[in-house]
Order: structure tokens, then sequence, then C-alpha cells
């Protein structure tokens, strides 16, 4: 063989096998992962926005969401929240946001880079960033596992995650450095709504809320469902207190606005016989409503939208399974959920002994004690 006919064998071999990895790829629409291009793409006039957890666990298909459009997005950061809110409202202005708020986004210590505005809205970047996922090895490969069944999560097209059914039972029973570290990040390894200087990340809260006021869009906010072992964890990494002054903290943000203008803040993270399940004594078993601690099912996620939009029969629900909390009944609340935590951790003695144990084995490698 000359060459010549090498090279041009070669080249063909080439431009065959990166036809079929962007054909395949566009075949299984490994670009629903691109955020920006999807963005753009569906122009939704609702979106869900919080971290993974809303993202794996309140399907945009729910029959109180279906209609309206909606689009789900995990986004990190309080602030990039806003940019992503405020991006979708000039595709297409936005009729509901429905956003979950996580307690660890609000320590003033925990740094999150923000989001290059131009990357999420310049056209010429968004289409450069497409390509470039087309033509990706590695979008490929979750193509490939996509077609052959042999990925535990899907992104489809409104945004949701599907995830394989499975409970990560270990994470009930014991918490990894880098977890903790979500809560008490490096260098200063601690939790605080304000900082030294009167920082708080809730500034960018008010301006979500301000926006939504000006542009008439519909905000409904959520403390999602977590389990008990996460609020135990909480407990002992010293942060208990923090989650219920938080909680005053948004109830008293909310208050600020008038009551025409003042966004539904709904509690599902109170104890009760949801968010206590128990662990299956088959190891290999699933939860019936917990994917870890801190991800709730889809199941679940469904009931937490039944709740908030008054769709369904209730009765079957635990009486404070989803609570609407503002300045008048706050305090209530929190002095019942108090008492029912209070009577959980004496019928489970053994159970959370063991966790407090684990977590403060991790915790002290973790601050270097000995």
């Amino acid at each position: 063989m000359t060459f010549k006919n090498y090279t041009n064998n070669y080249f063909k071999i080439l431009f065959i096998s990166i036809l079929f990895i962007v054909s395949f790829n566009v075949i299984m629409k490994s670009y629903y992962t691109n955020r920006p291009f999807m963005a753009l793409l569906k122009k939704p006039s609702s979106i869900i926005i919080g971290t993974s957890t809303a993202n794996f666990g309140l399907d945009p298909k729910h029959n109180n969401l279906v209609s309206d459009h909606y689009y789900s997005i995990p986004v990190g950061g309080v602030k990039n929240k806003l940019v992503w809110i405020k991006r979708f409202d000039s595709l297409n202005d936005l009729e509901n946001v429905v956003l979950c708020l996580d307690f660890f986004e609000y320590n003033s210590y925990r740094e999150v880079k923000n989001i290059n505005s131009g990357s999420i809205d310049n056209l010429f970047l968004i289409i450069l960033n497409l390509f470039k996922e087309l033509f990706s090895i590695d979008s490929f490969i979750y193509s490939v596992k996509k077609y052959f069944h042999k990925t535990s999560e899907i992104v489809l097209e409104n945004g949701h995650v599907w995830l394989k059914d499975y409970t990560a039972i270990h994470t009930f029973k014991a918490i990894k450095i880098d977890e903790i570290e979500t809560h008490l990040p490096k260098p200063g390894k601690k939790f605080s709504i304000y900082s030294h200087n009167n920082y708080s990340k809730l500034i960018y809260l008010k301006e979500i809320i301000n926006y939504c006021i000006h542009n008439n869009i519909n905000l409904v906010m959520i403390i999602p469902p977590r389990h008990m072992a996460m609020t135990e964890i909480e407990r002992t990494l010293g942060l208990n207190k923090d989650f219920e002054n938080w909680k005053i903290e948004l109830v008293d943000l909310i208050n600020n606005f008038s009551n025409q203008q003042q966004p539904d803040l709904w509690a599902f993270s109170l104890m009760n016989e949801i968010t206590t399940e128990k662990l299956p004594e088959n190891k290999i078993a699933n939860m019936n409503w917990f994917r870890d601690r801190l991800h709730f099912t889809e199941n679940l996620g469904d009931y937490v939208l039944d709740v908030i939009f008054g769709n369904n029969d209730m009765e079957s629900l635990p009486e404070n399974f989803g609570v609407k909390i503002d300045t008048y009944n706050i305090d209530h609340h929190l002095s019942v959920n108090d008492s029912i935590t209070q009577e959980f951790r004496n019928k489970n003695i053994i159970y959370l002994d063991r966790l407090r144990s684990n977590v403060k084995i991790t915790l002290n490698s973790y601050m270097g004690y000995k």
C-alpha cells in the first residue's frame, strides 16, 4: 500500500469515526446535559431550580406542573440561581419558579464559583460548547451506556434526572470527609449564616424574591425533605441550632415584604413517619422515600408537589408533612418538632449512638484531632 493510499484510508476511517460519534450522540440526545443549550432550545415558562436534591426528586411531568411547561435545573450557589432565573426570564417571560432551598448553601464561609453569564447567554459560546460536547468521547461513552442501560443517571429533555432505583444505605450510618467539608469548608472549617463582617448569602435570596415580584413571577420556596440521619449528623457537627436559626432567618426575610408580595415557604424537613423512615433489614433492599440521607425519591417528590398545589387526598400523609411556615407559626413548629425529635431519639438510641460515633471519628480526622 502506497503512502498516499494509506493516508487516504486513514482520513476516511477518521471521518467515518467522527461522523459516527457525533451522529450517535445526537441520536442518544447526549446534548440534554448541556443546560445553556437546552434553556435556549426549550424556553420554558416555568422552572424548578435548586441543587441535585430538587433535580432528582421533583418531576416536571407531575400532573400539577406539566401544563405549565416546566424545566428542571440544578444550580450550585444562591447567587448563581439568581443569574439563571434572570436568564430563563429573558428567553421567555417566566410565570412560575419553584425554588428549593438547601441549608448548607447559606454558609457565609462556603465559597462557590460564580457563573460566567457569557457561558449561558452568549449564543456563540453556547453553540461552540454544544459542538465540543457532540464531538466528545466522554459524551459518546455516556451515550453508549445510555443505549445499553448501563448508566444510573439519565438527563431527560425537561432537565429532570432519571435515577436507577437504589438506596445508598451506607450514607445513613456514617459520613465522608468531603461531605463534612461541604458543611464546614476550609480553611476556617466552620458554619455561620453571617460572616464576621455581617455578610450573608440571604441577600441573594432577597434579590430573587425582589426580582420575581417586580417581574410578576409566582415564586414558591421549598425546604426539601431530608432523612433524620442528616439532622442527627448536623447535630453531631454542632449545626442543629444553625438549621433552626436559618429557618427563622428565612421567615423574617419574607416578612419584610408586604402580605400580597410574600412568597410561600414550605417546610418538608420536620420529623414525621416519612423523614424517620427505617433502614431496610435487607441490605440490598431499597427505601420507599429516600435514596440517601439528603436525596428523596420521585415518589416522595410527587407528594411534595401534591401538598404545595393542593392536589389529591392528603389524609394518608403525616399531619406535619409539608407545613407553610411564616413568622406567626415558626416558633410553634420548631417547638413541636423538637418534641417529636426527642421522642424519636429516645426510641432509637442504639442506631443514633453508632451514627454519632462514626461521624465523630470522621469529624476528628477532618479537624486534625487525635
